[in-house]
């Protein structure tokens, strides 16, 4: 009996140390992916089936393959939007607050209002469903990194060679903000999402040493080793140096400085302006080939506002695109100057967030575009009444500071969110994938602190989901988020009782715990197998594999002995072979 009660708490403490790892419940949005609709004022209903928990969801319609006939166009109210080469929104529904199960949002046809409204011509448009966790507190995910005014983190969620981590990687900004300091040594941590959020011991550091920090590392998508760093200082007499340097990470030790890079001996690609200021960009990758950077001025101190391209091998100016005529604006009230360059980035389908710190502008581009005429795709400035206290010289007058807005990420149907700092209990707002704004959300435990910046997860892992930092609290907490793309379209979708070709259905639900339904049809009869594989391709169960009659099919993947993560599944028939993405949660 005295050997069962160690061996007892053994096993109490092994549980204990499973049940801290970090497993949020995730929300799942989805719809039809085809929605057939005459386009005559009738009221449509749109389904929106939510999972998991309740959601507030929001119902945008978008042209679909247009964006080669938008080119230069400026609408709203004082021009406050800009679209170029880019599909462009037409309606904006109210938010919707619905529970788990089959719930529907109606739509009449109709442009939005503000666009000058009327019936969208008989086409197919792209809908969009956004939506988040209302009701549930947050989560915490980490708390043991360190409170950073900006809380400017990158999330990785790719491996080396391309294939998907099972466990997202967080590369955190510094602990120690150095600010105008004359030399400081900065910590940049790494961290596992999933792993238990209060252990000290899994965090792993490297230091670099420099005048002031831009606040994040880019890496190298292809060697996390290598990494990139900003340094700013104070040349004197209203100078200032803004320089980019390669480094290669040392775990738990000082990084190590590539003096080769950038082509000058001391390992920076540098720039000099006059009225020096901290307006600047962290270094961001966009591929394994380019990196980008930004350089200007605050508050008129120059007129510099710049993004400039970098070769990541070799630390060359690629070229330099010109923002000011995105970035410098006028203010309504007194016709005074104001100057901000864009200083955190997010890069999805092709589309570059630009979000300048304390402004109201934001804006999408493509890195890489040419020329100016190419490079801008969007464009939000101060007029709409989002992400600005005004639109006019009366209401500028009586509120003449625009809200704060520190970083911002899109989702993988770019989605924009930005923290929203002096608002009150509000913690984010949301932008259309063009640029539209769509209001301003809270999430349930929000308080009137400052909010520093959000962050998505959202490649059918075990961890998708919104994750935000603020109110001067360390670490980062989840909430359930999720988006769908579908089209509406006035096309007749035949259906047919026998399937004319192969196909494989989404399971549903998905995500799922423990149970799902993986859905199929045949063509023709033959032998039928369907195989389950784990995210390093290695297959973990076999649900069929023998004959099957030609028609509809269904099988049940019991889910229950294995763990959490993202799984695979084919199904393959004959020469026909199809694989799908689904994830387990638990």
């Amino acid at each position: 009996m005295k050997k069962f009660i160690p061996l007892f708490l053994a096993i109490l403490l092994v549980s204990s140390f499973a049940s801290a790892e970090f497993a949020p419940t995730l929300l799942g949005i989805s719809g039809s992916q085809y929605i057939q609709y005459n386009f005559d004022g009738s009221n449509l209903s749109i389904p929106v089936i939510v999972s998991q928990k309740n959601a507030r969801v929001m119902l945008t319609i978008f042209t679909k393959g247009k964006g080669s006939q938008i080119l230069d166009i400026r609408n709203g109210n004082l021009g406050w939007h800009y679209m170029n080469k880019i599909d462009t929104c037409l309606f904006v529904s109210s938010a919707y607050d619905f529970a788990p199960g089959v719930n529907e949002i109606n739509w009449d046809g109709n442009v939005q209002s503000s666009e000058g409204g009327g019936l969208v011509p008989a086409d197919s448009y792209t809908y969009y469903l956004w939506g988040y966790d209302y009701a549930s507190p947050r989560e915490l995910a980490v708390s043991i990194l360190p409170y950073n005014w900006k809380c400017d983190s990158r999330i990785i969620t790719t491996e080396e060679d391309g294939t998907i981590k099972t466990k997202p990687m967080i590369s955190d900004q510094p602990d120690d903000d150095g600010l105008y300091e004359e030399f400081t040594t900065f910590r940049y941590m790494r961290w596992n999402l999933g792993d238990d959020p209060a252990d000290t011991g899994l965090v792993t550091s490297s230091f670099i040493s420099a005048h002031n920090s831009s606040f994040s590392l880019a890496l190298d998508p292809s060697n996390y080793n290598t990494v990139f760093h900003e340094d700013i200082r104070s040349g004197g007499g209203g100078n200032g140096t803004y320089a980019v340097s390669k480094y290669t990470w040392i775990p738990n030790d000082f990084a190590v400085k590539d003096l080769a890079w950038g082509g000058t001996g001391d390992g920076e690609l540098s720039w000099t302006l006059t009225g020096y200021d901290y307006d600047i960009g962290s270094p961001f990758t966009i591929d394994p080939t380019m990196l980008i950077s930004s350089i200007g001025c605050g508050d008129m101190k120059c007129m510099d506002s710049y993004l400039i391209s970098i070769d990541m091998q070799t630390g060359e100016e690629l070229r330099r695109m010109d923002t000011k005529s995105r970035f410098v604006f006028q203010r309504p009230s007194d016709g005074a100057w104001r100057n901000r360059t864009p200083c955190d980035w997010s890069f999805v389908n092709g589309v570059l967030s630009m979000i300048p710190h304390y402004s109201i502008m934001m804006a999408g581009a493509d890195p890489y575009a040419e020329d100016q005429e190419n490079f801008w795709l969007w464009h939000n400035v101060d007029g709409d009444n989002f992400h600005d206290h005004y639109s006019d010289s009366a209401t500028y007058a009586a509120n003449p500071i625009p809200q704060y807005v520190y970083g911002g990420r899109q989702d993988s149907n770019n989605f924009l969110t930005t923290p929203t700092y002096d608002l009150g209990s509000v913690t984010f707002d949301l932008t259309s994938p063009d640029g539209t704004g769509m209001g301003v959300f809270a999430v349930s435990d929000e308080g009137a602190g400052m909010k520093s910046n959000t962050i998505y997860v959202d490649y059918g892992s075990a961890y998708d989901g919104m994750y935000i930092c603020g109110n001067v609290t360390a670490g980062w907490y989840f909430i359930g988020q999720d988006s769908f793309k579908g089209t509406i379209t006035q096309e007749v979708i035949a259906e047919t009782s026998a399937p004319a070709a192969y196909s494989v259905a989404q399971n549903t639900p998905n995500p799922f715990n423990p149970t799902t339904t993986i859905n199929f049809n045949i063509a023709k009869a033959g032998k039928v197998t369907v195989d389950i594989y784990n995210v390093a391709g290695q297959k973990v169960d076999t649900l069929v594999n023998g004959n099957q009659s030609a028609g509809n099919h269904s099988v049940v993947w019991n889910a229950s002995k294995f763990s959490a993560g993202v799984y695979f599944y084919t199904v393959k028939s004959g020469s026909f072979s199809k694989t799908m993405k689904m994830t387990l949660v638990k």
